[in-house]
């Protein structure tokens, strides 16, 4: 299934690196009040990546715990289309994929998940230098059930074959609802005001129905069994600069605000309730209808509120540095 996904993502990138393109338009995933128009498409993919090679804010160095972050990527694509009525939709799908080294087993922990994300627009109100949207979306994260053969408890490791000791699980699913504007302040400069709010249910768990496991690993060992719901307020600033005719600057600010119920906090370690992330994007114009850019993100607690299903108490600490990761993508408007 995960071979397949990813089969599916680069025929639809070789798909839109081959199609016939005819006018330019570049929203992706941006929280903006659209100007897709009814009729209209824009369909794009992007590869995310971090390695310790490429760690934009030293996020590996400055970890002061036995766990490290080798590798994230995020390979997604998606589709926007105009509807009647000053209705547009979006949906995006993603694979990612972490790898993380422990110093104590299980060693080696490698999640791959899926993403969805499914936003429905309407233009409440349309002026040649003003737009305001409602908007109503489903997000939705679902990890690979993750099975380990060894853990290690003190100085002791035990470790089986066949059947594993356990199974480390995660998913988060949010209802989301905003209101967006954007305002041209001139023919180059178009400045974009959003607040969001999501409302998300959230598993990360480990299961196993072996007594060892079970004795041994409780929190803050294991993560947390019981689901918890997050609230997250998101108030979100953006930019377009046309710089030339072909190369456009783009850039996202938004600021979170997050509120759990049901999570049960570890004694003696932080838990992160505000994210700051930074987005820049340099788009360049091949030709009508074609875009390629490049696209760095800064987060200042590692992926928080991005991936609720990731923060637990086995994990909370890792959020406490910035995180940094660069993109490539393409888009195209048929």
């Amino acid at each position: 299934m995960l071979r397949n996904a990813r089969l599916t993502i680069l025929f639809t990138m070789a798909f839109l690196l081959f199609s016939s393109p005819c006018m330019a338009e570049m929203e992706l995933q941006r929280p903006v009040a659209s100007a897709i128009k009814a009729g209209e498409t824009e369909l794009w993919g992007q590869l995310d990546y971090f390695s310790p090679r490429l760690d934009l804010t030293n996020y590996t160095g400055k970890l002061s715990t036995s766990s490290s972050l080798d590798r994230f990527t995020m390979e997604s694509i998606g589709i926007h289309y105009g509807l009647p009525w000053n209705l547009n939709l979006r949906y995006a799908f993603g694979l990612m994929q972490e790898k993380v080294t422990r110093a104590t087993e299980p060693r080696n922990i490698n999640t791959d998940a899926f993403m969805h994300d499914l936003r429905l627009q309407y233009l409440i109100h349309k002026e040649s230098g003003l737009r305001i949207a409602g908007e109503l979306g489903y997000l939705r994260h679902q990890a690979k059930a993750f099975d380990f053969y060894a853990f290690q408890f003190g100085g002791t490791v035990i470790r089986r074959k066949g059947r594993p000791f356990g199974t480390l699980t995660g998913k988060d699913q949010a209802w989301e609802a905003a209101l967006r504007s954007a305002w041209k302040v001139n023919k180059d400069v178009w400045l974009h005001l959003s607040g969001e709010l999501r409302r998300y249910k959230v598993e990360a768990r480990m299961q196993s129905d072996d007594p060892l496991i079970n004795l041994f690993f409780v929190p803050p060992i294991a993560p947390q069994k019981s689901p918890w719901r997050e609230t997250h307020v998101l108030l979100q600033l953006g930019l377009d600069w046309q710089l030339s005719r072909n190369l456009k600057l783009l850039g996202d600010y938004a600021h979170t605000n997050i509120t759990r119920s049901g999570y049960s906090p570890v004694a003696g370690k932080p838990d992160y309730r505000s994210q700051d992330q930074l987005d820049i994007y340099l788009s360049w114009q091949l030709t009508k209808g074609w875009n390629i850019y490049g696209h760095g993100r800064i987060y200042r607690h590692f992926v928080l509120g991005n991936l609720p299903m990731t923060y637990n108490q086995r994990t909370s600490h890792l959020f406490k540095h910035p995180f940094g990761m660069l993109s490539m993508g393409l888009s195209w408007s048929p």
